[in-house]
């Protein structure tokens, strides 16, 4: 739902694609930097569940800002001629990350002796 209407904003104000990519930055890194510091406790209320699904829906809205304004970006950047090479770069990129960071988030969370159990 919200990628459709992102690429609807982005497609009649091509000049937002800067601005887009900073806002969905932004949005980001505030989602998981406050989900990071949201209470952890055995018995969670019914807020936390609220707070938690606020969050997500901040995530999906980053993530369908992020690739609205990414994916015409590399057509638009790179010739024809190395756009395969731009494609790879960037799922390279992507895959990466999707990789490492969930094991940065073990070594944050549980420390160094939960990262030998995550293999």
């Amino acid at each position: 739902m919200f990628t459709v209407i992102c690429g609807y904003i982005l497609k009649k104000n091509p000049s937002f694609r800067r601005k887009s990519m900073l806002v969905s930055t932004a949005v980001y890194l505030t989602a998981h930097f406050l989900l990071y510091f949201t209470p952890n406790s055995t018995e969670p209320k019914a807020y936390h569940f609220v707070v938690v699904i606020f969050f997500l829906f901040a995530m999906a809205f980053n993530f369908s800002i992020y690739y609205t304004s990414i994916t015409p970006s590399i057509s638009f950047l790179v010739t024809s001629n190395v756009m395969g090479t731009a494609w790879a770069v960037a799922g390279s990129a992507v895959g990466f990350s999707q990789c490492l960071v969930p094991l940065l988030f073990i070594l944050i969370v549980g420390g160094e002796n939960n990262l030998s159990k995550a293999y």
